[in-house]
């Protein structure tokens, strides 16, 4: 499965993780030849109790920051981007999640980039509260960007944990695919319960990964005991993993729609971005 986007969404919110955020965005846009929509959103204040004089002079001074933000988003992109890669700027208008749900719908991005820590101090369990949003909610693979600064030699080291499922199969050509796109090497990791038998599974890994992979990159297989989303983290942490690759599934818990438990954790804990898939179980 080639992962090659043609149409990005990027979220920005103006504070400094935002050049990471864009970064990543050229990287993605530049290699796949995407084109990128940049997004802000602002909350428009709510006045009380004010004039229809006063109302219209709150209005102005609103539509002159709206243009100040447009400005500024624009600068930003345009130091990151250059010329190389074709971008619009929109600024979207009211509450935050919503527009960005609304936009997305709308859209249909090949790819979202955001952050994983909102704007405004509006942090949650698991990243700020657009971000986590994005994450349950949407239907479109999407980059959380956190970590380190990307490196000008760009992706490095991919790293796809993987439970030889079908789905796990198309997470693993996904990665291939990339590492293949940019020149990287690829660690395939996968987690057994205590008591499992490592050769045994190290053997059953690599004749797996072989079928999927070929000799598209440089590969490593690696079978660890333990807690699966720990050592996810840990193994990303020791080999200096650029970006994990995992699979999201979300599920519905009463009205909310949640991640796995170890997809979560890995978001959540990682000292990596992590690019997160919307894949559906293949029939046999």
């Amino acid at each position: 499965m080639e992962f090659a986007p043609k149409t990005i969404l990027s979220l920005i919110d103006l504070s400094p993780a935002s050049a990471q955020v864009l970064t990543w965005t050229r990287l993605m846009a530049e290699k796949f030849g995407a084109e990128v929509k940049v997004l802000h959103v602002i909350f428009p204040p709510v006045p009380h109790s004010v004039t229809q004089e006063e109302n219209a002079v709150l209005q102005e001074e609103y539509e002159q920051r709206r243009e100040e933000l447009r400005r500024s988003v624009r600068a930003q992109a345009a130091e990151v981007f250059g010329h190389v890669v074709k971008y619009d700027v929109g600024i979207g208008v009211g509450h935050p999640v919503k527009v960005v749900l609304d936009t997305i719908a709308q859209m249909k991005p090949e790819l979202i980039v955001l952050g994983s820590h909102g704007h405004d101090g509006m942090a949650r369990s698991l990243m700020g509260s657009v971000a986590e949003n994005v994450v349950r909610e949407s239907a479109y693979p999407t980059l959380v960007v956190k970590g380190a600064e990307l490196l000008p030699d760009a992706l490095r080291k991919l790293l796809c944990p993987v439970d030889l499922t079908n789905l796990a199969s198309q997470s693993l050509d996904v990665s291939a695919s990339m590492a293949r796109a940019f020149g990287a090497g690829l660690d395939v990791l996968r987690v057994v319960s205590e008591g499992g038998d490592v050769e045994g599974e190290l053997k059953s890994l690599r004749e797996w990964v072989g079928e999927v992979v070929g000799k598209r990159c440089p590969v490593s297989e690696n079978v660890l005991v333990g807690d699966t989303a720990e050592q996810i983290v840990m193994f990303a942490r020791q080999h200096a993993a650029d970006l994990i690759v995992v699979v999201a599934e979300p599920r519905k818990f009463l009205e909310y729609t949640v991640l796995g438990r170890t997809t979560e954790r890995a978001v959540r804990h990682g000292p990596c971005s992590v690019l997160l898939l919307r894949l559906e179980a293949r029939s046999n």
